[in-house]
């Protein structure tokens, strides 16, 4: 790529990135800086392979709500495709959570286990794509 040393470091600073070759003699010459782009895809990388704990429940009927009582630990995402309601549910560890979901008139009680799942997996649900 035209490195003229082996190693760059790369700074977050002010919501910014910066890099030590944009303030050599060659950084006006490069453009955008590759050192930059590589550090930022890594930590892209890293984030969606992270490891989260995660279950799904799918509602089937029109008008639906889950209910997770008490619980301020739990992250809910609701994502509706189609003429169904996907809840993903988000937990710091592998656990158990009771919840409500109401579906037309009717409520039911759940216990909903969350398993090891990759991000990359509950990014996908969350934009939409098939489970």
């Amino acid at each position: 790529m035209g490195d003229k040393l082996p190693q760059y470091m790369v700074r977050f600073v002010n919501g910014r990135y910066t890099c030590d070759c944009q303030v050599s003699a060659w950084g006006e010459s490069r453009g955008l800086c590759t050192h930059i782009g590589a550090v930022i895809i890594s930590r892209l990388y890293s984030e969606l392979m992270k490891t989260v704990y995660a279950a799904i429940v799918r509602a089937e009927c029109l008008d639906n709500e889950l209910l997770i009582p008490g619980n301020n630990e739990t992250v809910v995402n609701k994502v509706v495709q189609g003429g169904t309601t996907i809840y993903v549910i988000r937990t710091g560890q592998e656990t158990t959570v009771k919840a409500l979901l109401a579906c037309n008139d009717e409520v039911r009680e759940l216990l909903i286990e969350t398993k090891p799942t990759k991000n990359w997996e509950v990014m996908r649900i969350l934009r939409g794509k098939t489970a």
